[in-house]
């Protein structure tokens, strides 16, 4: 008798920033004769061709009075970091949230899906300038090679 949905709210096209956090909600809904407690959520991403190779394990949140009453419901939110190392591209999240009802421990899996992986690309205005003059450095480089061609092909004629 318990339910779970997840959704990304700032997040719709589940875009994950390697070494950013992001932020998911777990909605969880209690059609049980008893009262549960939520004691965590974890997660874990995975690669999308196959499931069974790890990539990382994220980080678990823990929930001191995440208590549902029977015929309720409740959402909770579960803040994660890929790393930032982590290659960009499509990676299958697998998210569990684990609770207890009368004394009993239990798991549900509130998400099993792709997220893409994007990687965060910090430019300073040294990068900028270092670019910008090795560009330059490159472009007059080719002018003077055009320009010594153009002269000794002028002279030959």
């Amino acid at each position: 008798g318990v339910d779970t949905i997840c959704v990304f709210p700032k997040n719709i096209a589940r875009l994950v920033k390697g070494g950013e956090e992001a932020e998911l909600l777990v909605g969880l809904k209690n059609d049980g004769q008893s009262s549960l407690n939520v004691v965590a959520i974890k997660a874990s991403v995975h690669l999308p061709f196959d499931r069974q190779l790890l990539v990382q394990n994220l980080a678990v949140q823990v929930f001191n009075n995440g208590s549902v009453p029977s015929s309720a419901q409740d959402s909770f939110p579960y803040i994660f970091s890929v790393s930032k190392f982590l290659q960009p591209g499509p990676f299958d999240l697998v998210g569990t949230i684990v609770y207890e009802m009368d004394q009993h421990p239990y798991q549900n899996t509130f998400y099993n899906g792709t997220i893409e992986v994007v990687s965060l690309v910090f430019y300073s205005a040294w990068n900028l300038l270092f670019f910008l003059l090795l560009e330059l450095h490159f472009l007059s480089y080719l002018g003077y090679g055009l320009m010594v061609k153009y002269r000794t092909l002028r002279n030959q004629n």
